[in-house]
């Protein structure tokens, strides 16, 4: 809903590993004439956008949660007024054109925090679900998100642990 009072169109973003062509099917159904559609059908990603007249109908993004793309940059889309060329070409890429960082898919949907920014947390110490949570919020108010944290915990100590104290720093910074 657009707080100007007017509907602004639906997004869905979902993590599955059904057939993407029933996807892609249920889209053609509801949306408009305007259509755009990116297919790695190898991969596992679908995503299409709908429009009407300069803004977004309906934004679908199918596929692994790895590849998620940064919602907050579709939602950020929904909002304008008008998109422009660029807007529109860049949109299924879930990329900002501006070149602003991405704070990565949302891990903790209760406090809007995402995968980039818990991984930065943990580079720089956090190394439990309860640090991370001290820290950023996440995991500390439904808790749904805690499996995910100490997975991301676990992945970064492993990714680092062959590696001397000073490697495994400068691994997690690069993550």
């Amino acid at each position: 809903m657009d707080p100007r009072g007017g509907d602004r169109g639906f997004g869905y973003l979902f993590a599955d590993n059904a057939d993407l062509a029933r996807w892609q099917s249920w889209l053609r159904s509801v949306a408009g004439s305007d259509l755009a559609e990116y297919r790695d059908l190898g991969g596992g990603v679908y995503r299409a956008a709908s429009f009407a007249q300069d803004h977004i109908e309906t934004c679908l993004f199918v596929g692994p949660a790895r590849d998620a793309g940064d919602w907050d940059v579709v939602k950020s889309l929904f909002a304008a007024d008008t998109l422009s060329d660029d807007q529109r070409r860049m949109l299924l890429s879930g990329k900002s054109i501006d070149g602003l960082a991405s704070a990565g898919p949302i891990v903790c949907a209760c406090f809007g925090v995402g995968r980039t920014t818990i991984l930065a947390a943990i580079a720089a110490g956090a190394g439990t679900a309860a640090a991370i949570g001290a820290q950023l919020k996440a995991g500390t108010n439904c808790g749904s998100c805690i499996p995910e944290l100490k997975r991301l915990v676990a992945q970064t100590n492993v990714a680092g642990a062959g590696a001397d104290p000073e490697q495994r720093q400068l691994g997690r910074l690069a993550n």
